[in-house]
């Protein structure tokens, strides 16, 4: 009970490969870096970051360490999963916790930073089964969390965290009663309201904010089966980065439980031909696309 208690406690941030982008830091550097990131070019964005690195030194490191920590985290769910990538994510982050817990002051920005920077921590924490290292993470970003609420047409960011919370708070209290006891220590949630919230972030003119909700929604649709949406959603983030193996593995996903079988399979070869022409890419990352899509239509039939 415990584990999944903290599992749940987590799940806002979706067990995915999804990173909470900056609204602030702009720069044509960082921009391309998600760019290249969305597209599965992480050698391009490798050799991109060391030279934002450079250029950054003496601004803010806090943003360099989630930029680089943004690459790995795709590089290790898009099927390079292994130990040393692992200790660098987090290596990177301990760094910039440090560096946010020296700072006085609290302004949306660095809470919005601060959110993320957890997010990412626990997720990793949860990828390696530290569950209680995940826990204590939560907690402390909670704080945050409470700092951020009501502030969302201030910092359109908050769209996106506050919209998230309000979902996966209330429907891990719907999903499973018997932790209702467990989330009353945490503020309350509403559906309605996170997925009110999440719309609006995917409107927003801020490209990675709108990416961020759009995978969310294609996410949340589909775990409660309403696959045309999902499919709606999945389609928009193909269509602006056909590159990315995690969207196209979605929309496989939308094709498959909806009952479109053929449509699938065909998706699916299709898929795997356009990963294998991105010289970024591994054998061992076209492989776990391969193997996980194969997972899925062996159970479907």
């Amino acid at each position: 009970m415990i584990i999944q208690k903290i599992k749940l406690l987590f799940i806002f941030y979706g067990l995915s490969w999804t990173s909470l982008c900056n609204a602030q830091y702009q720069s044509n550097r960082s921009t391309q870096i998600f760019e290249y990131c969305y597209n599965f070019k992480f050698k391009s964005a490798d050799s991109l970051l060391k030279i934002f690195s450079t250029e950054a030194e003496g601004r803010d490191i806090v943003e360099v360490n989630l930029l680089e920590s943004n690459i790995l985290w795709w590089k290790i769910v898009s099927g390079l999963n292994d130990e040393s990538l692992k200790k660098q994510f987090y290596n990177k982050l301990h760094k910039s916790e440090k560096l946010i817990e020296a700072r006085k002051k609290s302004d949306f920005p660095l809470i919005f930073k601060t959110i993320s920077m957890y997010g990412y921590l626990s997720r990793m924490d949860i990828l390696s089964e530290n569950y209680f290292k995940a826990f204590f993470r939560i907690r402390k970003c909670i704080r945050y969390l409470k700092a951020s609420f009501g502030n969302e047409t201030k910092y359109p960011f908050f769209f996106l965290t506050t919209g998230l919370y309000n979902y996966y708070r209330a429907n891990a209290g719907d999903s499973y009663p018997l932790l209702i006891p467990y989330l009353k220590l945490y503020p309350s949630g509403n559906k309605e309201n996170g997925i009110s919230f999440l719309e609006k972030a995917s409107e927003s003119n801020n490209r990675y904010l709108n990416t961020e909700a759009n995978y969310f929604l294609m996410k949340i649709y589909l775990d409660e089966n309403k696959h045309s949406l999902s499919y709606r959603y999945s389609e928009v983030l193909c269509h602006r980065f056909p590159g990315n193996g995690l969207f196209m593995y979605y929309k496989y996903l939308c094709l498959l439980k909806s009952g479109r079988k053929n449509d699938a399979w065909v998706f699916m070869k299709s898929m795997i031909n356009s990963l294998s022409q991105n010289p970024e890419l591994s054998p061992k990352q076209i492989q776990h696309f391969k193997g996980i899509m194969m997972e899925n239509r062996e159970e479907s039939n």
